[in-house]
């Protein structure tokens, strides 16, 4: 289970979000940004990023790794809205028979057994609204900033996946004084760059 290496990271976070008031600023209010960390799963776990069909014998699988996010919040900007920027991990891993490269055709794809790692850095401005006191639900948009690392190369002709507009959706349950559990689901105009962050926040 790959959730285990991330455990650490979880726990301080909720360590964080239920310090108590006084460790923040005099007379128990907070700064208008608020920190989180958590885990990033990919959706599109079974396709390539070069977004192209894989020949047989060939196995191309996504897996989820660590995420951070911080956000400078309503309590700042009018109106509802708030800024995040997120930093989410994920690695692509390529398997093929006997661990050889495999070309798909005369002009590619080409598969070469392996490891990616695909770093996103999503900026948006989201508005957001409370439902009670405990939860908060929202969205936004803005840009993703993506950058991909590894040995698959995708072969003449395949359009690998850039930076591009991107979409989010979320949910906010309060945790303590200033600290939420935040489910957070990205849309980028790539498929293959979709998924959930799922981890705690905390007002500085």
């Amino acid at each position: 289970m790959r959730i285990l290496p991330r455990l650490p990271f979880i726990l301080v976070a909720l360590i964080v979000a239920n310090a108590p008031a006084g460790a923040r600023a005099a007379g128990g209010a907070t700064l208008p940004l608020s920190v989180g960390i958590g885990a990033y799963f990919p959706t599109s776990s079974g396709s390539s990023i070069e977004s192209v069909q894989t020949p047989p014998g060939v196995s191309v699988t996504q897996h989820g790794n660590l995420a951070l996010e911080v956000a400078i919040e309503p309590n700042l900007l009018s109106g509802g809205y708030r800024i995040a920027a997120g930093v989410l991990s994920s690695r692509e891993t390529v398997s093929t028979p006997n661990g050889k490269q495999v070309v798909g055709g005369p002009f590619g794809p080409i598969f070469t057994p392996g490891d990616e790692t695909i770093t996103q850095i999503p900026i948006t401005l989201e508005q957001d609204s409370g439902i009670g006191k405990a939860f908060r639900i929202g969205g936004g948009f803005g840009y993703d900033f993506v950058n991909i690392s590894g040995v698959n190369n995708g072969g003449t002709g395949v359009s690998r996946p850039g930076s591009g507009i991107v979409v989010d959706a979320f949910g906010q349950i309060g945790i303590g004084s200033s600290g939420t559990l935040e489910v957070k689901y990205y849309i980028n105009q790539h498929s293959a760059l979709n998924g959930f962050l799922v981890g705690l926040t905390t007002r500085l």
